[in-house]
């Protein structure tokens, strides 16, 4: 949730950053095209998950070794959520786009860089 209690997600973050969430009322699929678009023409490196494999390929390109970091800015307690504030948050993305977001940047960026393994 944002500092005026409107639930943010990671699409609606992407798209319309503090700005009004989606004004011109545009759907799901609009949506992800968009931030696919802007994915594509802003950002160089786009990981969705794997950043071992991430930091394996820097280290090997860089030369660099790598160094364990500590853990920052997470919350240590319990997360307890009901099943039906976990399907309300299932529902929410699907329908907001960002379930569709996670699984197009998949098919782009999953991968990209492995060439660089080689």
């Amino acid at each position: 949730y944002n500092e005026k209690g409107i639930f943010n997600t990671q699409i609606d973050y992407l798209l319309y950053n503090r700005g009004p969430r989606n004004r011109f009322r545009a759907n799901k699929e609009e949506k992800i095209r968009r931030a696919m678009e802007l994915l594509q023409r802003h950002f160089d490196i786009v990981l969705l998950s794997d950043y071992e494999r991430f930091t394996k390929i820097v280290l090997k390109l860089t030369g660099w070794k790598g160094v364990d970091m500590r853990h920052h800015n997470s919350f240590n307690g319990p997360l307890n959520f009901t099943e039906r504030e976990l399907d309300m948050v299932r529902r929410f993305t699907e329908f907001n786009g960002d379930v569709g977001l996670i699984d197009a940047v998949r098919h782009v960026y999953y991968g990209h860089m492995d060439y660089l393994l080689e």
